[in-house]
């Protein structure tokens, strides 16, 4: 399940937080399980990779499990936030650990949920994958939450995968 791309993402994710000012600080791993036969939701995974790798207190990172692409990881986000508001101040300050152009979409996509949001690249696209993602870019621009048609195409053809084994 390790790429190239997740493990930039972790390693990047734990230098951030590592060097954070802000006692309440939470790295959030977020992915489903997004392949047929898959027994552990990306999020668990990488949450227990950091653990072991880093040495990092589980209770600092939260794992949010169900989504299957950019939009569902960012809105399950946002209802975690709003659901558990006593653990944040009164506006969040996100900071997108990814590759440039995933990055830029999931950024959209919480300024369009009312947060603010930074961004902190790390490499790992081939270049297909990143032409790939310009392509993406365009469309969260017009969807940045991922209401319209072709994201609930998407979630139609993820729903037939199951969310957890």
């Amino acid at each position: 399940m390790t790429s190239p791309v997740m493990i930039a993402r972790l390693l990047g994710a734990h230098d951030l937080w590592q060097h954070s000012e802000w006692p309440y600080s939470r790295i959030i791993v977020s992915g489903g399980i997004t392949k047929p036969g898959q027994r552990e939701s990306e999020a668990e995974f990488m949450k227990k990779l950091l653990v072991a790798s880093t040495g990092i207190d589980p209770e600092n990172i939260i794992a949010e499990c169900f989504s299957r692409d950019s939009f569902e990881n960012v809105r399950n986000v946002v209802e975690w936030y709003l659901r558990n508001p006593t653990h944040f101040p009164e506006k969040v300050d996100v900071t997108i650990v990814s590759q440039l152009e995933h990055a830029i979409r999931l950024k959209i996509s919480f300024e369009a949920h009312g947060f603010r949001a930074r961004i902190i690249p790390v490499p790992g696209y081939s270049l297909l994958q990143r032409m790939l993602a310009w392509g993406y870019i365009l469309y969260t621009l017009f969807d940045p939450k991922g209401e319209n048609w072709f994201s609930k195409w998407k979630a139609g053809r993820a729903a037939k995968m199951p969310r957890w084994a």
